[in-house]
């Protein structure tokens, strides 16, 4: 925080001393006077006497530096601790806002006094046609019998524009009830249409179906409200994987109810959704993707596919372009762009390098070849050091990359398994270093240890 000095001046000052021939306060008199010549003498009052003083003679006379810089911190401490206080404050009232606008009708209107109450539905009398029946919708809507889900009850007489499942999605997006995220909506698109921005804030928003719809046609503004409410409402812990009991009979441990439901999603994706997905992640949430992964390594996680901890990993691994702040390419407003700190691929190494085997998916016939250049670049400039390589058996070509890019930890086990690799034999301690200096086919371990 910036803090003016000459206010902190014009604080220390007596109340008795004054400069003569002027009226401005002293905050403006000493700013410029220290602009134009701080040389010039001003006459100034102190009590019934008077003096002439330059700038640094009044500030000598009048201002203790150690008193100075004391005041100056408690100042600034002030200052400080009282735009905490209103932040905290700013946070708590849009937090308000934001649940206010997703509370139900009837809630909002029992929380307004009886005349404006009023007013409201005199505004729309106009619309109304039979006016008889006011007073009967007025009973409706403020018991509830009549809510925003109405809409969607009268189009159960009509066909072909929402399924029974989006019917059953709305209704309870609507009324703040749990949902099934493997539901299988027929009609992602229609009910994004009909959705308010807000509602994408909602708890309960999160489904499969509306999630890779999203994905498809590039609703890059929509998914980055759910994942941040996701952010929001999900809490880490050791232990965040926890089975649907534990939760239910743990109130203090809910939010992970969210994160599992998060993660039973991400493992329903088709697989070019699932990169895709990773990759926004990435990019926009980076240490949310991070916490997921770390929850991936608890004994709990028996109904969720351990297959997923390695997709998501080997897709972060296989972005293209990571080092370059891609998450203008997902069409991000401007004030969302400005939340987002910039992603660390390297902390990612943490779960990679004890996971040599991930290599080996590289190998799958729906990995293309930009892919696998992708990954072992990303592995490279994020300095992975895969602990124990001998988990890749004899897969050779791989082993020849890692060797080539010193992508493992220099230890005698890795060097003599390399050399087994390349050269077909297995070396004895004694011989091993001589024959890693000798022989050309080497060179890239002779180099390693020697930078080493």
């Amino acid at each position: 925080i910036e803090f003016d000095e000459f206010e902190l001046i014009s604080l220390m000052l007596p109340s008795d001393v004054r400069c003569i021939r002027t009226d401005e306060p002293w905050v403006k008199i000493l700013k410029k006077w220290c602009e134009d010549n701080k040389y010039d003498e001003k006459p100034i009052k102190d009590g019934d006497t008077e003096y002439k003083y330059d700038y640094y003679q009044f500030i000598e006379k009048y201002i203790k530096v150690k008193d100075s810089k004391e005041i100056s911190q408690k100042i600034k401490q002030d200052k400080e601790n009282e735009i905490e206080i209103l932040e905290k404050e700013i946070k708590e009232i849009n937090s308000k806002l934001e649940e206010i606008k997703l509370q139900p009708i009837k809630k909002i209107l029992s929380n307004i006094p009886y005349n404006e109450k009023e007013q409201i539905f005199n505004n729309y009398i106009e619309q109304i046609e039979n006016k008889d029946y006011l007073g009967f919708i007025d009973f409706l809507i403020l018991n509830g019998l009549v809510d925003e889900t109405y809409y969607y009850y009268k189009e159960i007489f009509y066909q072909g524009y929402l399924g029974k499942n989006d019917k059953i999605y709305l209704k309870n997006l609507l009324e703040n009830k749990q949902q099934d995220v493997l539901l299988e909506v027929e009609q992602p698109e229609n009910i994004i249409k009909r959705l308010k921005e807000d509602d994408f804030n909602r708890f309960n928003i999160l489904n499969k179906n509306i999630v890779e719809y999203c994905l498809e046609d590039n609703l890059n503004d929509i998914l980055y409200i759910i994942n941040k409410k996701l952010e929001e409402d999900c809490k880490f812990y050791d232990d965040w994987i926890l089975n649907n009991s534990r939760v239910k009979n743990n109130s203090s441990r809910v939010e992970n109810y969210f994160l599992i439901k998060f993660v039973k999603l991400l493992d329903k994706l088709k697989p070019e959704n699932l990169k895709k997905y990773v990759s926004i992640l990435y990019f926009t949430l980076n240490e949310f993707l991070f916490n997921i992964l770390g929850g991936f390594t608890n004994s709990n996680i028996k109904d969720i596919s351990i297959n997923l901890y390695y997709e998501i990993l080997l897709n972060i691994y296989i972005i293209e372009d990571i080092t370059k702040n891609n998450f203008y390419k997902y069409d991000l407003d401007n004030k969302d762009n400005q939340n987002i700190e910039e992603p660390k691929l390297d902390k990612f190494n943490l779960y990679i390098e004890d996971n040599e085997n991930i290599i080996l998916r590289l190998e799958d016939e729906d990995i293309e070849n930009e892919d696998i250049e992708n990954f072992y670049k990303n592995i490279k400039l994020a300095n992975v050091k895969f602990n124990d390589i001998q988990k890749l058996n004899d897969n050779k070509e791989a082993i020849l990359k890692l060797q080539e890019i010193k992508a493992y930890k220099l230890n005698l086990d890795n060097v003599r398994f390399i050399v087994k690799v390349i050269l077909g034999e297995d070396i004895e301690y004694g011989k091993l270093i001589s024959k890693i200096y000798l022989d050309d086919n080497l060179q890239y371990v002779k180099e390693y240890i020697n930078y080493k």
